[in-house]
Formats: structure tokens, sequence, C-alpha cells
């Protein structure tokens, strides 16, 4: 599992999460999945170790700052990036909005149209006709009122 972020479901309402400075791994449970998670950072730096863990990846979790539009640019270069790399053709994508909590964040409609998503596999159980092959979806969430996290990795579970 890669994955750009440590474990939301451990971290106390209303503190401040750290931007990663360097790669760490951390297993935690979110409903009945279990997670390996690889937290390599969305920084220059930490965006050079993500091919090598493309061989073990079983999904992936990208997380987006959408009260950051000066960054979406950045962000929807390097989803793109993952989504055409032939390692990962069969892994699924959970693609995480975060900061909803704050005011100049962006809704759900506005972060794919910014990210140029294709269509994605739906939140339901049910797969959407047209939709593509590869499970994607996105999930807006908050750390500080952790919600949109569990959703998103119950979602995930369903593909792995």
């Amino acid at each position: 599992m890669v994955a750009c972020t440590q474990s939301p479901m451990r971290k106390r309402p209303g503190c401040f999460v750290q931007p990663t400075l360097m790669p760490s791994w951390e297993e935690f449970t979110i409903g009945s999945l279990k997670v390996s998670s690889f937290d390599l950072g969305g920084h220059p730096r930490g965006r050079r170790l993500w091919t090598d863990y493309f061989s073990v990846a079983d999904a992936i979790v990208y997380l987006v700052d959408i009260a950051d539009a000066a960054r979406l640019p950045e962000a929807t270069a390097e989803l793109a990036a993952l989504l055409a790399a032939p390692e990962l053709s069969n892994v699924p994508f959970l693609n995480l909005g975060t900061k909803i909590d704050i005011p100049s964040a962006i809704s759900e409609d506005e972060l794919r149209a910014a990210l140029g998503l294709p269509p994605t596999t739906g939140k339901s159980d049910a797969h959407i006709p047209g939709t593509v092959n590869r499970p994607i979806e996105v999930f807006m969430c908050s750390a500080p009122r952790k919600t949109g996290y569990e959703e998103g990795f119950e979602w995930l579970s369903r593909f792995l």
C-alpha cells in the first residue's frame, strides 16, 4: 500500500498534521482493512521515491490539499503521471481531498474537474457502466474532524 499520509485516525481532534519530511512506514486498521502505509510525502524529494514502491503497491492513496489552489496544477500533473505508470495500471486509486474544514477548500466537483479525472468507479457497491476498469474514486476528508478517511478506505477495501 502506498499512501501519502499517516493514519488519520490516530490524530487528536484539532491537532496540526505535520507535512511529511522523511519517508515512514506504519500499519493501522480502518474498518476491516489492515493497511501497511508508506508515507513518502508530496514534496519534490519525496516524489522521487514513489517509483521505488510501485512494485509493492496494492493500492494508491493520493492526497490533495484542496485548500491550496496554487498547488492544484502540480497535484494534477503528479496524479496524471501515476495514472499513466504501466506498473500501476491495475492498481486501485483512492483520491482524498483533504482539509475540507478550511473555508477556502474547493468542492468535490471542483476537485474532480481540477484533477481531470476519468469517470470514477462510484462510491456504491455496484459498478457504474462507462467507468474505468481500474477502481478510482474521490472522497473528501478532514483530519481534525476525523471525517471521510474511513469511508474512503472502506471503499478501497472492496478492491483488495
